[in-house]
């Protein structure tokens, strides 16, 4: 509990210190997610194949996603995997980020409490380092640990 209080003081802390790539705006809260967002927003223009292509995907999400960042966040993912996320482009950024940590954050702790039957195994799980780190960057680390 007291990890995950820190965890949750440490990413407000960091979105408005002065320094932080948030208040500069040279990285928007959830930046790694920036790939599955554009892809989403590819496929459902009719472009499924532009999340592979580096300079339209590139283009994309500088159009969708204000940042300063010349960083380029790749879509590393199979074909199939753009059916998966294709909603998300049908919300605005933050909504979609929301929605994407919540079911996968919901994904993992439900795993974890089906698998590990004794303790606070969701107080525990919300205290591990990876969270806040996943939860900051948006990446897909509560997917991919529940799965």
């Amino acid at each position: 509990v007291i990890f995950a209080a820190l965890y949750a003081v440490a990413l407000l802390w960091w979105a408005i210190a002065g320094n932080s790539p948030l208040s500069t705006g040279s990285l928007p809260l959830g930046g790694d997610f920036i790939n599955v967002y554009a892809a989403s927003d590819l496929l459902l223009d009719g472009l499924p194949e532009g999340a592979y292509d580096i300079p339209l995907h590139n283009e994309r999400q500088h159009a969708l996603v204000e940042f300063r960042s010349e960083s380029y966040f790749g879509w590393h993912y199979p074909p199939m995997a753009l059916l998966f996320v294709a909603p998300l482009a049908l919300l605005p950024f933050l909504a979609a980020l929301a929605l994407w940590q919540g079911a996968t954050l919901a994904f993992y702790l439900g795993v974890l409490r089906a698998t590990v039957r004794q303790g606070p195994v969701v107080l525990l799980a919300l205290g591990f380092t990876g969270v806040i780190v996943n939860a900051g960057h948006g990446q897909n680390g509560f997917l991919t640990t529940a799965l």
